[in-house]
């Protein structure tokens, strides 16, 4: 969990994943013990009244009035599975809770104990809560460590890159179902985040290093906004009570599948495109609060053509993991021409959105087809009345607990005036040597420029051919690789790609 510690604007974080995985490799760890304790309706809070762990008592009623209203939003009104009974361990049923003094900037942690409850992997729990945090950081802390106790009564968690990720994403889901006002999520958008690294997959996480896994909060938000439903994310745990197993992904895809008649994949595409629309770009569309988001990283921005690039360093690297290029300078009546190519044998999905400025203004989003085995597609896209075009190439390849290696892409983008005029021109190897043919319907100036994949001009030439067949030979100097190609005849431009050998 990621919160401001007393007034000091410094990230901590929640022990639970360190907790799972003690538990995992070592077993259950010892409870701590207390010299009192205050109850409520469901809830004992075990604190003392003196020595390092010391708090006042007004400290545990507070906990316990926080948990009572997480109890109310998570169990009575989302419909999460209770954590299952513990049976007089802390001296009685109730639902244990300690104050510690907590260090290393860990705000409280919830630690799973025993098996119980009404799944395979269900394990009673308790929850310790740091001492000392203001109002606002202690019910934030409260509220996204007893989200964890529900988690527990459907699985206890397996590891960071299986579905720990997932229960930090839906902690910090939790914190905002019940304190919507406080917005604390808001502050980790600006770190190691889906919109300054949005090339990351969404399972990514290395606790206590750069904290994703908290601003991750995004995934489970878009997930409630897209499908209109908040009872999405309750339904997903279900399911991961009901298929025992390290396997988040498919488990999210069979109740995308099974209930809004969609799936993971379009999920991913839409996740992608949403992250645009944050900051001053956000709509009426999208997110509820993104204008309290930061912008998301652009890889590249495009005034001039042609323009080409790739990811740079900003590698995608898995399931949702996505880049932004934006282009812009242009006329209502020009067509931009888009050539991606990304890493073979992947699931690229690759979209250009059209995007008009202002909350109220809609956005047009248009699809590149790209052929899995090549990662190679190409489209025309108007420009009409958008502000700018962004290229947006998401991975939506998935596989349960698994890594993807990071991904490579370029792009070729060129203004192009389609006229049906022009026969399709190719470029062949032939007996003759390397050549450019094409048929003209009429005398003519025409020019021919080559673009090797890093964007630069490796060949030029304009010169006047007659009527009819004609071919333009390739210098035999020209080294051999994937070459962008613009050819121009009567003011309109043509555009292709080609492997020169």
């Amino acid at each position: 969990m990621l919160f401001a510690l007393t007034l000091v604007s410094v990230p901590g974080i929640c022990g639970t994943a360190d907790a799972i995985e003690e538990f995992n490799t070592k077993g259950p760890k010892a409870r701590p013990t207390c010299q009192t304790y205050i109850t409520t309706t469901h809830f004992k809070v075990h604190y003392d009244t003196t020595g390092t762990h010391a708090c006042p008592k007004s400290y545990a009623d507070s906990i316990g009035m926080y948990a009572e209203h997480a109890w109310d939003v998570y169990v009575t009104g989302l419909g999460f599975e209770k954590p299952p009974s513990d049976g007089s361990a802390g001296g009685d049923s109730l639902y244990d809770m300690y104050v510690q003094y907590l260090s290393g900037g860990v705000l409280g942690y919830t630690s799973p104990e025993s098996p119980g409850g009404n799944y395979t992997d269900s394990y009673t729990s308790y929850i310790v809560i740091g001492k000392g945090w203001d109002n606002s950081t202690l019910r934030n802390t409260v509220v996204h460590e007893f989200m964890h106790a529900c988690q527990m009564a459907y699985e206890r968690g397996f590891g960071r890159y299986q579905n720990i990720w997932f229960m930090e994403n839906c902690a910090m889901w939790g914190e905002e179902m019940c304190y919507p006002n406080d917005n604390e999520y808001v502050a980790y958008l600006s770190g190691t985040s889906p919109l300054k690294r949005p090339y990351f997959e969404i399972n990514h996480m290395l606790q206590n290093t750069d904290l994703y896994e908290y601003a991750g909060v995004l995934w489970p938000l878009f997930l409630m906004l897209w499908t209109g439903d908040t009872a999405i994310i309750q339904r997903i745990w279900l399911r991961y009570g009901q298929n025992p197993g390290a396997h988040s992904y498919s488990d999210i895809d069979y109740i995308l599948s099974n209930y809004y008649g969609t799936n993971l994949k379009t999920a991913l595409e839409n996740y992608a495109i949403w992250r645009w629309f944050v900051s001053g770009r956000y709509d009426n569309w999208h997110w509820t609060e993104s204008n309290l988001y930061p912008t998301v990283t652009v890889v590249k921005s495009h005034s001039s053509y042609p323009a080409s690039g790739g990811q740079g360093i900003f590698y995608p690297k898995g399931a949702g993991g996505c880049d932004f290029v934006v282009f812009y300078n242009y006329t209502p009546n020009d067509t931009l021409y888009f050539y991606f190519d990304g890493s073979d044998n992947f699931d690229w999905e690759v979209f250009v959105i059209g995007y008009r400025g202002g909350p109220s203004n809609p956005s047009d989003t248009f699809r590149i087809n790209v052929n899995d085995a090549t990662g190679y597609g190409s489209r025309p896209i108007p420009t009409l009345d958008y502000d700018s075009l962004i290229l947006v190439p998401v991975v939506c390849n998935w596989v349960d607990a698994s890594y993807t290696p990071d991904l490579l892409f370029t792009y070729w983008v060129d203004k192009v005036a389609v006229d049906e005029s022009i026969p399709e021109k190719t470029l062949r190897v032939n007996s003759a040597g390397r050549g450019f043919s094409f048929n003209l319907p009429a005398e003519g100036e025409v020019s021919l420029a080559l673009f090797d994949a890093t964007g630069r001009k490796a060949f030029e030439v304009t010169r006047a051919f007659p009527a009819g067949e004609n071919t333009l030979t390739l210098p035999p100097g020209l080294n051999g690789g994937i070459y962008f190609w613009r050819f121009s005849y009567l003011n309109q431009n043509l555009l292709g790609k080609t492997v020169i050998q």
